[in-house]
């Protein structure tokens, strides 16, 4: 492994935190992000935040929006199937409950399923997205359910300043992987629009790991006047994939890496959306935004081996108002935000073949919040906020039921920080965030033939809300326009984490966990020519009291780093590399620590990207050095057997587009 670290060292590698000029130095100052639900500048949030650049999604060789994460620090993203389609990220140690303690947003859109779905990345394709913000660290005020660990708010495109523009492009590679899109933009003064027509598919790494999807997006911007403006949005996602299961041991030998024992179980989404939303600037008395959307997604899934099958169709209203007032108060500058959230989606559920199970589930959310950023001076800022959050849960289930079920929490959350900007493009901070996490409708309620492992069903009646208290510290240093750095500590209390408990396989509350650690990243121009940068973290998740005391949460990885860069070798050419290592981890259901950790891993991407005037074209390897590998590993219940996930071994990718 040190020979792959060296190499990928002196080709200069890696995956980033921070954003590069074009040319010229680091803009670290100038970067506008939206953390706070209002913009600003980076130097001015207390927390860590990461703002993956378009610029950097050029650069970068990943084909989905999961693979981009998984080079960004204090990110874990665990692919089963290895198309993107099935992936968990994962911030600050939550481990197989990952993908639930983290918010996904689109233009400021909650997409999380209200289900162990998870999020569906591949519902964006990552050639609508401008950039992509990452909050590390508990945002539950400001954004309530799910925001326990962290917050990823993918920005699609504008449309261009140009009268009109069409973007065609084209990729191919490895395992029969094809894909073609195009962007097309107008700009008619009061009138602006953009749309993107994606298609991909793929044989996938495994035997019955395909993948085709096609995609539709657009949007309209209306400026009825300088002060109000008017968007409207939508987007239509389809695919269909193989699922190809686990490997044991005994089985990775004489069926090979590429294998399956489920030749034969498929899925498959329908995904749309619209979206409305109205600003107005009311100049000195501040700025108002409202937001609605409607949301229908359909899944379906078949597994042959247990004659099991399953069918989703969810509805999901959300609808949004908030204020912003960036007014000074006696002489000091004062951000202050309020807000109102809603939340509202309802899932109907088949399950099994025989006398199959019909079910109703059903959760509405109501969100209120405020949050004020008060400047003592010019460069020390105070933050705080609260948010007052209700939701309702009703189930109704034709096997079991002879009346519905209901249930209800309710939370009051604070959070306060400090800032202080000592220098530009420099920053101090130390804050306390409290966040909540609710159970999802099938950790709350189980099917009668959940999972097809037989009869069963009915509330989960003793399943809590997870909450937590947040500790947070760091800073941000640029020691001058060529190299900056930073350092994050965290401590978080979690009571009630929500998890599943492998010996009875219900989900279940443990009393206390502990998840802390530290993010360091790194960041230097070192000519014209030469830009590197890197990250470390280090994450310490473990239970805390009753029958895992001091165990590691599986799935989470004490070390991970990342370092890379950037290397203009023409005026037109540039060759970037990125290294990725996670550390040994426990198998997710291996919560006693007995079972050996699943293996470290160290992958190495490189691609070469040529670009002039309209046109560019790249060149990509991924897992340069071939590694075998696994993101993904469950031990059984009684923990005598591992099921692996593979990951794809070398592959390559070529491309291009060309804007007109």
């Amino acid at each position: 492994m040190r020979s792959k670290i060296l190499a990928v060292t002196c080709i200069a590698v890696l995956t980033a935190s921070g954003a590069w000029a074009e040319e010229g130095s680091i803009e670290l100052d100038r970067i506008v992000v939206t953390p706070g639900r209002m913009e600003g500048q980076l130097a001015d949030v207390p927390g860590n935040v990461k703002v993956i650049t378009g610029a950097e999604i050029q650069r970068s060789n990943a084909k989905t929006i999961p693979e981009l994460l998984n080079r960004q620090g204090a990110v874990i993203v665990r692919d089963y199937i290895g198309n993107g389609k099935t992936t968990n990220a994962d911030i600050r140690g939550f481990g197989e409950s990952g993908m639930s303690n983290v918010l996904v947003l689109i233009d400021g859109r909650r997409v999380n399923n209200i289900d162990l779905s998870g999020t569906d990345w591949t519902q964006i394709p990552i050639s609508a997205v401008e950039k992509i913000e990452i909050i590390r660290g508990a945002a539950s005020v400001l954004y309530g359910d799910n925001a326990s660990g962290g917050v990823v708010n993918i920005i699609t495109k504008e449309p261009s300043e140009k009268r009109f523009q069409i973007k065609p492009g084209a990729l191919a590679g490895s395992y029969n992987t094809y894909g073609e899109n195009i962007e097309a933009s107008f700009n008619a003064g009061k009138l602006s629009g953009f749309a993107l027509f994606d298609q991909y598919r793929t044989d996938g790494y495994r035997v019955n790991s395909d993948l085709i999807r096609n995609d539709i997006n657009g949007k309209a911007v209306f400026r009825i006047n300088d002060n109000i403006k008017t968007r409207f949005s939508f987007g239509n996602h389809e695919d269909e994939y193989g699922l190809p299961g686990a490997l044991l041991d005994a089985e990775l030998f004489p069926k090979g890496r590429r294998g399956t024992t489920s030749p034969n179980d498929v899925a498959s989404s329908r995904d749309y959306f619209t979206e409305l939303g109205l600003e107005t600037d009311l100049n000195a008395l501040g700025k108002l935004e409202f937001t609605g959307a409607r949301r229908k997604r359909d899944t379906s899934a078949n597994f042959s081996a247990n004659s099991w099958m399953t069918d989703r169709d969810t509805i999901t209203y959300t609808a949004g108002a908030k204020y912003l007032l960036d007014k000074e108060i006696s002489g000091h500058k004062n951000k202050a935000i309020f807000g109102l959230d809603y939340f509202d989606a309802e899932q109907d559920v088949v399950d099994g073949t025989t006398a199959p199970d019909k079910l109703t589930l059903s959760k509405k959310n109501y969100g209120i919040y405020l949050t004020d950023q008060f400047y003592l001076t010019d460069g020390l800022s105070l933050t705080g906020g609260y948010r007052h959050e209700r939701a309702y849960y009703n189930f109704e289930q034709e096997a079991v039921l002879t009346a519905s079920d209901q249930s209800d929490f309710s939370h009051d959350l604070m959070n306060a920080a400090l800032n202080y900007n000592y220098a530009p493009g420099s920053n101090v901070y130390a804050g306390f965030n409290q966040s909540f996490r609710h159970p999802l409708v099938d950790e709350f309620f189980v099917s009668k033939y959940d999972f097809g492992f037989g009869p069963g069903g009915g509330l989960n009646a003793g399943l809590n809300p997870q909450t937590s208290n947040n500790y947070e510290a760091g800073i941000r240093h640029a020691f001058n326009d060529k190299i900056s750095a930073g350092v994050t500590g965290y401590v978080m209390h979690v009571h009630n984490e929500i998890y599943l408990e492998p010996s009875s396989f219900s989900n279940a509350n443990y009393d206390k966990t502990v998840h802390q650690g530290a993010e360091f990243s790194l960041e230097a121009k070192l000519s014209e020519r030469l830009k590197l940068f890197g990250n470390y973290d280090f994450t310490d998740a473990h239970f805390r009291g009753g029958i895992y005391d001091k165990k590691k949460i599986p799935a989470v990885p004490n070390h991970r780093w990342s370092v890379g860069g950037e290397f203009k070798l023409t005026r037109n050419l540039r060759l970037s590399a990125s290294g990725n290592y996670v550390g040994g981890r426990y198998f997710i259901s291996d919560q006693v620590n007995t079972l050996p950790r699943m293996a470290a891993y160290f992958v190495t991407d490189a691609k070469l990207i040529f670009a002039k005037d309209a046109l560019t074209a790249y060149a990509g390897i991924n897992n340069l050095f071939n590694e075998e590998y696994y993101e993904y590993g469950v031990a059984n219940s009684t923990r005598t057997r591992k099921n692996y996930y593979p990951a794809p071994e070398r592959n390559f990718i070529l491309g291009g587009s060309y804007k007109f």
